[in-house]
């Protein structure tokens, strides 16, 4: 999905400022002039995913938002990164997927020079996969023994956790040369072991 920044700010500021009537009060009590740590500012926020191998494989430059979430009536606080690459002034949100679905707008970051050719190939995908989709702390140790690359013909499977019985990862559709053809992410890859 693409965006306008001044879309993509102003979900931004709204998740950002989802905060109880008390926490907003503590919070106006702090300087008057924001910092990195304290600043509404969504850009001030953004860090910049600058890695060799993601100007390698993809037109875009990628950035990271930490947005914390407070709910109401709670002492309760997540940390959650976004990730939105920028592409000719345009932003696009990379959402997290969870569920099988298709990924049109990853597919049409990468460079086209870029092919998956050899496991060497793959593993560079993965790491690049590894930077836009950190696989979750809250679960990392079940999740690493799940990570995977596999090759069926023409589909490379980047297994990136397992939910109870089921494996769930991306999935690249190449073409006998290794272009990228179509990226989906599935929640219940087949073990073929």
């Amino acid at each position: 999905m693409k965006y306008t920044l001044t879309f993509v700010l102003v979900i931004l500021l709204a998740a950002i400022t989802q905060t109880s009537a008390e926490t907003r009060a503590v919070e106006s009590e702090r300087s008057a002039h924001p910092t990195p740590q304290n600043s509404n500012d969504p850009e001030a926020r953004a860090q910049p995913l600058q890695n060799k191998i993601l100007e390698t494989l993809f037109t875009a430059q990628f950035y990271r938002f930490a947005i914390r979430k407070r709910q109401t009536g709670h002492n309760t606080n997540t940390k959650e990164g976004i990730t939105l690459a920028k592409v000719n002034q345009q932003y696009i949100y990379l959402e997290r997927p969870t569920t099988n679905q298709p990924l049109p707008d990853l597919q049409r970051l990468f460079k086209k020079s870029f092919q998956i050719k050899t496991l060497d190939d793959a593993r560079i995908l993965e790491t690049a996969l590894n930077i836009l989709y950190p696989i979750q702390n809250r679960y990392a140790y079940d999740n690493l023994k799940g990570k995977a690359i596999r090759q069926k013909g023409n589909q490379w499977f980047f297994i990136r956790n397992t939910f109870f019985r089921d494996l769930k990862g991306f999935i690249f559709n190449t073409d006998d040369d290794g272009n990228i053809l179509a990226i989906s992410f599935s929640a219940n890859i087949p073990d073929d072991k």
